[in-house]
């Protein structure tokens, strides 16, 4: 009795399937609107997190912040060479006096040379830059700190330089605001190329990896050192993150410290101990802006104390005070790091 009524189950569902026609089309409406509402709620997903990104500290034409940037390399090899010393021979003549007599023996006269060896040892001046006190490894090789970036061109977003060793951001749109304020415009800004494996520096100098070599043949390696409280960085502290790709994705924050290394892996990358001073004196500021710590916070904002007040904020950059590289924590004649 089982079987039969199962059997007659089965045979109605198949007549109920038979019962749409061949060609006849399926009810689309269900479907349609279900792709409808996925794609909607993608565009306002994608729509927020832009928002968001572009709300985030700091904000376009709102905040005004300050972090330090610094550019450090190994010496080449081929300037680890110590200083030649020269050895010069030259001879003298003695002559003695001639010395008469009221004798008539004569006029007598005589000469004596000797030889006498002088050496001399060229001068050589080696300027040492006062670094912080972040100690090096004992196998650090030496690095220099190259001048300050100026920029390259007029400043349209909001993050610039003066050439003081400073990261001026104040951005002018949603494009360099938020999460978008990155390294990567600032690079631009000063003309500093910067991929992955290559630094080549608006002066001219080109660090790559696997070809530029370091004292001692050591292969160097570009990364970023980032200390998330300039402070920190002053007083010698390790840096909180050393970035060694995705350069120009580095998101900028207020009071940080950014040093630009190309070192041997491994290698210590000093701050200079002035880095917080620069951000105290910062004299281009048209008003203060009170933003939440930064503290254990992904955007770095600054306090509640602000920095000084002064004129408006000039987009003009002014040329560093110094164009010549300085040495630490050592110099190339030195005996060690």
């Amino acid at each position: 009795m089982g079987k039969a009524s199962s059997a007659k189950k089965v045979a109605r569902a198949a007549r109920a399937g038979g019962n749409r026609r061949s060609g006849q089309r399926r009810a689309l409406g269900f479907p349609a609107a279900v792709v409808f509402v996925i794609v909607v709620g993608l565009v306002l997903v994608v729509f927020a997190r832009a928002r968001r990104d572009a709300d985030a500290f700091p904000r376009a034409n709102a905040d005004h912040i300050h972090s330090t940037i610094d550019i450090y390399t190994c010496v080449p090899d081929s300037s680890a060479t110590n200083a030649s010393t020269t050895t010069t021979s030259t001879s003298t003549s003695t002559t003695a006096s001639s010395s008469s007599s009221s004798s008539a023996s004569g006029d007598s006269s005589t000469t004596s040379t000797s030889d006498t060896t002088t050496t001399t040892t060229p001068d050589s001046t080696t300027t040492t830059l006062a670094t912080s006190t972040t100690l090096a490894n004992p196998n650090d090789v030496h690095g220099e700190f190259q001048p300050p970036p100026t920029d390259a061109q007029q400043d349209v977003l909001g993050i610039h330089t003066h050439g003081d060793g400073l990261i001026h951001i104040h951005p002018f749109s949603d494009s360099a605001a938020g999460r978008k304020a990155t390294l990567g415009l600032f690079l631009d800004q000063v003309g500093i190329t910067m991929t992955n494996e290559q630094l080549v520096l608006p002066s001219g100098g080109t660090f790559t990896e696997g070809t530029t070599k370091c004292e001692g043949g050591k292969d160097g390696q570009l990364q970023v050192a980032k200390w998330d409280h300039a402070s920190d960085a002053a007083a010698g502290k390790k840096p909180n993150q050393i970035f060694t790709d995705g350069f120009d994705k580095i998101r900028l924050g207020a009071s940080e410290s950014f040093v630009i290394a190309f070192m041997p892996s491994g290698s210590t990358i000093p701050a200079k101990p002035d880095v917080q001073q620069r951000i105290n004196n910062v004299s281009d500021l048209g008003t203060t802006t009170t933003v939440p710590s930064s503290e254990g916070s992904g955007s770095n904002a600054p306090n509640s104390s602000g920095a000084p007040s002064s004129s408006s904020d000039s987009n003009a950059s002014t040329a560093p005070s110094s164009t010549t590289a300085t040495t630490a924590p050592g110099s190339a004649s030195s005996s060690g790091p």
